[in-house]
Parts: C-alpha cells; structure tokens; sequence
C-alpha cells in the first residue's frame, strides 16, 4: 500500500513538472510570452500573465488597461502592472472587443448572445445590465456618448438608445433596412454604417437626419474630420462625410490587399495582407513613403511621439519614423508567433507608454 501511495504521488509530482514546463500547450494557461531582446527607445515596464488567455486588444481607460479573457474582464494598473480587478463577464470562445468606456463606466458583453454589463470603471463592481432580447437578435454594434448608450441587434433592424445613469430605454429608432456592426457617436449625430450606407440618426429623438444609400461601399469605416476612410476591393478609399463623394482612393500593391490602416497626426498608415506598410496624405491619398517587414502585419500603426510601432505576426515590434518609414529599433517576444484570430492582438498607446497584446495570456507594458 505505502508503495503504491509513493508511486501514485511521484506520478502526480512528475505530471505537476511536465504541466509546469509545457504550459504552453495547455489552453486553458496559454503559450507563456518573453521579451528576448530590445532595441527600441522604450524599456521593458512590466508583464501580466492571465491563467487565460486573453480575447481582446488592450483598452486604455485613465490609469487602468482593460482586457477581456475568456471568462472575465481584468483591470490592470497602467503604471504597476498589478490586477486592479476582474469581473466575471461570461464565456467567450471567439475574441471580442465590445468594451466601451465613458468617465467612470466600463461596458462589456458578455459574450455574442448575451447583454452588456455596466461596471464602475475604478473597481469593476456592476453597476446594472442592459438584457439581451432573444427575439431582435444579438447585439451587434454599440456606440456610448456622455448620456446614453446606443444599440443595434442582429435581426429587428431598429437602434435603441438607453440612459448610462441605469439603463432606462430612452428612444427606439423606426426600423432600419439592416443591423450594424459600425456604430459612431459625433456631437452631430449617431453615425451607423453598414457595407454600403450612411445613416445619421437624431440623438436626442433617434430619427433618421440623412441617408446615404449604397454611398459608403466598403468596410472598417474610420471617421477623420469630413472624411471617411475604409477599405474598398482591395485598397483604401477616402470619401466625403457629408456627401460619400470619393476624394482619393489608393490601389493595391503588389503584395496583397489592404489589411489594418489608421489615422495618425494627419496622415493614414496601412499595411498589405503581407509584410508592408505604406504613408498617406490624409487629404489626398498621396503615397509619402512604404516599408517592407520581414513578417505579416498584426496591428495597427500607433505613434509615441515622432515614432510609429506595429505589431508583427514573429510576436516583435518595429519601431520606425513616422516621416520617413526609417528603422527606430525592434522589441522581440517569444515564442515568434502570435494567435490567428484578428481582434485578440494589437497595441494602444497613451503617447507615453506602449501597451501589447499578442494573443496568448501575457499583456506587455513599454516605456520610456
């Protein structure tokens, strides 16, 4: 018997070594991240690891980075690096960045069949919970101002409107000729953008102000002053927001289609389905310069001062110059690889300091 017992227990302790060494390959720990090595003009600030993996791109909310796991929403210190908290948000299996923020509220989904839960920004305590309607379909897109939060579910095509201060149904919109994912709250107006319109919604009424049909074809509408910029059969176009009249378009290149783009200090930065990036006049698509990675692109251009920082698809960063494209150092992870799915990776910035996802359970901070 007593043999037995130690046999049972140096098994159990061998089975605790080898999850502990190859806990990367477990995906409920995730792939364990390291930087191994760094060139760029910011220093290594923190790391926080998530015995999950995490499903979004960091959030930049004041002095807190939000991230949606699994099973949770956690709260970290931006400075620290410490779990301020977590709330139990529901299972997710697919990423999801659905978490809006307004002063001091945090709002996140569930997950695609369930409500959006209201939190106190500052420690995650729930503050109340907008229900799912099983009969108007999923939420789909959503939109928050200083008041109210927005709403579009996947079947009704209708648009509602309901106090932050509790969640009070405030208007329902008249019925729409679809739902939508792209949703864009402006002084002027709710903003709601399928793959081919423009709509502007009242906020104060919910009644439609202009329609824009089959003017705005294309996907990923990004909103910069009076222009709209998306990506349209495989290139960038820019077009009027007042009439959806194009003002420049930009073709693809060689190496693909357009993959992630972004405004940043007046000009747009994009990147191909592969390893390029490319610079932008804002105002009339005019190519300034382009740059050729030695892997695929994963994120978004964001700017630290004069600098820009992409994720690539080897698990590093690149920095380079905004004005010229040229080199400014390279941060590197392993292991060289970073997830497949689209929305669980990227970057934000707080133009200070540079926060990283890379689709595993590791959330990286950078600084100068």
């Amino acid at each position: 018997m007593r043999k037995r017992l130690l046999l049972i227990g140096g098994l159990g302790f061998l089975l605790l070594i080898l999850a502990l060494r190859f806990a990367g390959y477990i995906p409920f720990i995730g792939i364990p991240r390291n930087v191994e090595g760094n060139s760029s003009a910011l220093s290594f600030r923190w790391a926080y690891r998530n015995l999950a993996k995490i499903r979004s791109q960091p959030i930049l909310a004041k002095d807190l980075i939000l991230a949606r796991t699994e099973e949770e929403l956690i709260a970290v210190n931006a400075i620290t690096g410490k779990e301020v908290w977590k709330y139990s948000a529901g299972s997710i299996v697919i990423p999801d960045n659905m978490i809006l923020v307004q002063d001091n509220l945090v709002l996140v989904r569930g997950n695609p069949n369930s409500a959006l839960d209201v939190l106190n920004l500052q420690d995650g305590t729930f503050q109340w919970r907008l229900p799912n309607a099983p009969l108007d379909g999923m939420i789909g897109g959503a939109a928050i101002d200083n008041e109210k939060v927005y709403v579009s579910r996947g079947r009704s095509g209708y648009v509602w409107a309901y106090s932050l201060n509790g969640g009070k149904s405030i208007w329902q919109s008249p019925q729409l000729e679809s739902s939508f994912v792209n949703m864009v709250s402006r002084p002027d107006g709710l903003y709601l953008f399928n793959t081919l319109d423009l709509i502007v919604l009242d906020s104060e009424t919910g009644q439609v102000k202009k329609y824009l049909k089959n003017k705005f074809e294309g996907r990923q509408p990004i909103l910069s002053d009076d222009l709209v910029i998306q990506q349209f059969q495989k290139m960038l176009i820019a077009r009027e927001l007042e009439s959806g009249k194009t003002r420049w378009s930009y073709p693809r290149n060689t190496q693909g289609a357009i993959g992630y783009f972004g405004v940043v200090n007046g000009k747009v930065y994009a990147s191909d389905s592969c390893c390029e990036i490319i610079a932008l006049n804002l105002t009339d698509g005019n190519l300034l310069w382009r740059k050729q990675f030695d892997s695929s692109i994963d994120s978004t251009v964001v700017a630290i001062q004069d600098l820009g920082y992409v994720l690539l698809q080897n698990g590093s960063i690149r920095a380079f110059d905004l004005e010229t494209g040229g080199n400014a150092g390279v941060i590197s992870t392993a292991p060289p690889t970073t997830s497949g799915y689209h929305l669980d990776k990227g970057l934000v910035t707080d133009a200070t300091a540079l926060y990283a996802t890379f689709g595993n359970n590791t959330l990286f901070a950078f600084a100068k």
